[in-house]
């Protein structure tokens, strides 16, 4: 399951699935804040299967109390948090739409999520070094309950290809040589 941002589109083109209804996502609703609940629903669902949720920092802020659920119900699932300290995607278009005019998408003050877990008697594990993803994996993996996974990324890395407002395929950023390769080019179309 996922949240709604950047890691979903980070999801959307790195993870390969290869069973149907096995990507769950609020598509695009734009829900900030769907990938938790999602993920508890689909492990009720299928409660034998391995369930991850996908999330931003700013996505998981909007549902974190649903840990709650997860430890009252003894629901297991993962939340990877890519947090970067930002709603990426709206700071990632308020970047090249708006000259970097950032207003209200950079926190300077956010939680510390494995202190979060850990509030809610769950365990956690920051990941700062791509080195250390797979050692929390595992420990979730052999966790029997909810592990959060809070992972540190880049705050200004962007997810391409993106369309720009108001304009159609030929005008992507990012994509294939035969469209656009920057906003300047789609200005100058």
């Amino acid at each position: 399951a996922t949240g709604v941002g950047q890691h979903q589109m980070f999801g959307e083109h790195y993870l390969t699935r290869t069973l149907p209804r096995t990507w769950i996502t609020s598509g695009g609703a734009g829900t900030m804040g769907y990938g938790l609940p999602a993920a508890l629903g689909a492990k009720m669902a299928k409660p034998d299967n391995e369930v991850y949720d996908i999330d931003g920092d700013g996505s998981f802020m909007m549902t974190n109390q649903e840990l709650a659920t997860a430890k009252e119900y003894n629901i297991k699932v993962t939340p990877l948090i890519m947090n970067n300290g930002t709603l990426g995607m709206v700071r990632q278009w308020l970047e090249i739409f708006q000259k970097k005019r950032y207003s209200g998408v950079i926190y300077d003050v956010s939680p510390d999520f494995v202190k979060l877990a850990d509030a809610f008697h769950l365990p956690g594990m920051a990941v700062t070094r791509p080195s250390e993803f797979e050692e929390a994996l595992r420990l979730a993996k052999s966790s029997d309950e909810t592990f959060i996974i809070d992972c540190k990324v880049e705050q200004e890395e962007n997810i391409l290809p993106m369309l720009p407002p108001g304009k159609g395929l030929k005008h992507i950023i990012g994509g294939k040589t035969i469209f656009a390769q920057s906003w300047e080019d789609v200005k100058n179309a």
